[in-house]
């Protein structure tokens, strides 16, 4: 299903550019607790909070002030919170207090004790909110929250989706699932592809890389999350992508994660600027603006979209990269009824989702 841009007047939001906020981030050391399940180093991280700053001279903007929603970017496999400092900051200057955490080099937890994590930051967050003089008081909405990450970062943000009942949405960049080769899937190391599975039709926001490696692998990749999420669900590839170019790392670090998971033809650049609009947009539709009426149901779907006025220039935007593909976008609709594959007049409306 095809958008026409001359459909839409002129829209405010362009998500790929920077919003109406500069944004100021502050790191606070933090011990988790043991009956998170971590051991030793596993309990020690920096949190880096990052959140709206006024432009010199300029006020609040009357449609997003705060309390501010509340985002949580997580990282990839041994990744730290700096190379994704691209989304937090764009995402940030629209109006949200973003958390990142680092946890101490070449430590990692069972995934079920880091998910563990989140409710401890919450309490701290929380706290940090209701003391005057801290670095985020009367700025988060406790009431707002949602979910994001790369990679394995990916993979913990669908649990807590699926896990926490407080989390309202999640976008997950080139989600990696629990896989027979590196990390079994176990009590303590669960699939999130199942975990979503077998929930209501979760609506998520996926990103995919094209080109597939020994980093996303067949079969745990973005593939099985997007057949595990719900209609109303967006799907964004990448072209010429590869898994470790959703980041920005210094370039000796760059050419070591591109040796290990391969490399397209896309700059690492290009391929964020070709990821963030969407992280953007999405949470617009979950923590900011209202939806029309039946578009929060499962059954979401390009029409109900199109109703959003805010994601005008999204979806133009969208267009124009599908026309010079650089991106491919699906929008996930309910499967339609089994036909006879022999009659073409009925095959050709079977699909997947719609392209916008």
């Amino acid at each position: 299903m095809a958008l026409v841009a001359s459909q839409y007047a002129p829209a405010a939001n362009d998500y790929t550019q920077h919003g109406p906020y500069e944004w100021e981030s502050q790191k606070t050391g933090m011990r988790m607790e043991p009956s998170t399940g971590c051991r030793g180093r596993q309990c020690s991280m920096t949190v880096t909070v990052t959140r709206p700053q006024l432009k010199p001279g300029e006020g609040y903007a009357p449609d997003r002030k705060p309390p501010f929603p509340i985002v949580f970017f997580l990282n990839g496999f041994q990744m730290v919170s700096t190379y994704y400092k691209d989304y937090v900051e764009l995402l940030t200057s629209w109006g949200y207090v973003t958390v990142q955490y680092d946890l101490p080099a070449f430590v990692v937890p069972t995934d079920s004790a880091e998910v563990r994590y989140l409710q401890q930051m919450l309490d701290w967050l929380e706290g940090q909110h209701n003391t005057i003089g801290t670095f985020v008081h009367g700025l988060i909405d406790m009431e707002r929250m949602a979910v994001s990450g790369h990679s394995r970062g990916a993979k913990l943000a669908a649990l807590h989706l699926a896990q926490n009942p407080k989390v309202k949405t999640a976008y997950l960049i080139d989600p990696v699932d629990s896989d027979k080769r590196f990390r079994k899937e176990s009590v303590e190391n669960p699939s999130a592809v199942r975990a979503l599975a077998t929930g209501s039709g979760w609506q998520v926001g996926i990103v995919g890389a094209e080109k597939v490696g020994s980093c996303n692998p067949v079969g745990a990749n973005y593939e099985n999350f997007w057949a595990a999420v719900g209609n109303g669900s967006w799907l964004t590839v990448v072209s010429n992508s590869s898994h470790s170019q959703f980041l920005k790392a210094p370039p000796l670090a760059a050419a070591f994660f591109n040796f290990l998971c391969g490399t397209g033809g896309t700059s690492a650049k290009d391929v964020i600027l070709a990821t963030r609009p969407g992280l953007v947009a999405w949470m617009e539709g979950a923590l900011y603006q209202p939806c029309p009426s039946g578009a929060a149901s499962s059954n979401g779907g390009p029409s109900e979209l199109r109703a959003r006025s805010y994601l005008d220039a999204f979806f133009q935007w969208v267009q124009r990269m599908e026309m010079q593909a650089v991106l491919k976008f699906i929008v996930k609709e309910p499967a339609a009824p089994a036909v006879d594959a022999e009659d073409p007049q009925t095959a050709e409306h079977v699909n997947a989702g719609a392209s916008i």
